[in-house]
């Protein structure tokens, strides 16, 4: 996982803190409140900022350094780059899924595709029913996770697990509690688990960790 002071944490199976890293770009100084997420495996993982770069970490002697940083370049209609709270990873085709954070409900959420070097390879309206009205902009979406051939995104205060396909498509919402998953951060799914990490401030106590079962289909 990755916090606002620019930290990687890598964590094991009991929520224990293995390794620690500081983040740090060449181009940028994102120190606070810029990075949003983290995706990546055994000695290497790709940090994302809200403005689409992304530093690309490798482990070399035991530390992980800067290897190399990539932009993303996406446009929304107005011609104007998205911002982004979220990115998922298949690791076998190596292509990332990016649900941008369009910051207001007037606006159409949209599932961008991107290939193995943060070139655009598609982008998809998303919809319900095939009805872009019906579609996640009324949530909000934030986040995401790739998962088994789908996406997964949080939304509408984070009240909400929304399934998608490929293509934009949402196959179902899950209906999560507002008093269990306070003021969220992130989440991961494991093995049909879901794992939505608290917030945490200056001063705050560590954030706990809210586990759900949800029935995947």
């Amino acid at each position: 996982m990755v916090t606002d002071q620019a930290e990687m944490f890598a964590l094991d199976e009991s929520f224990t803190i293995t390794e620690k890293v500081n983040i740090e770009f060449d181009s940028i100084n994102c120190n606070q409140g810029c990075i949003e997420a983290i995706v990546g495996g055994v000695d290497e993982f790709f940090v994302l900022t809200d403005s689409g770069l992304v530093g690309q970490f490798n482990k070399q002697d035991s530390n992980y350094s800067l290897t190399q940083e990539h932009q993303i370049n996406v446009e929304n209609e107005a011609g104007e780059s998205y911002r982004y709270s979220g990115l998922g990873k298949d690791e076998v085709s190596g292509e990332y899924y990016l649900v941008p954070d369009q910051g207001g409900d007037d606006q159409q959420d949209v599932l961008i595709v991107l290939s193995a070097d943060f070139s655009l390879k598609e982008k998809h309206p998303i919809t319900f029913n095939g009805e872009p009205e019906g579609s996640i902009f009324e949530y909000d979406a934030q986040r995401g996770q790739y998962v088994d051939g789908h996406v997964y995104v949080l939304s509408e205060k984070y009240t909400k697990l929304i399934k998608l396909n490929l293509v934009g498509e949402i196959l179902a919402v899950y209906d999560l509690s507002e008093e269990d998953v306070a003021e969220p951060s992130d989440f991961a799914i494991r093995n049909g688990e879901v794992f939505i990490l608290g917030d945490h401030e200056n001063d705050e106590a560590v954030p706990p960790v809210f586990q759900f079962t949800i029935e995947m289909y």
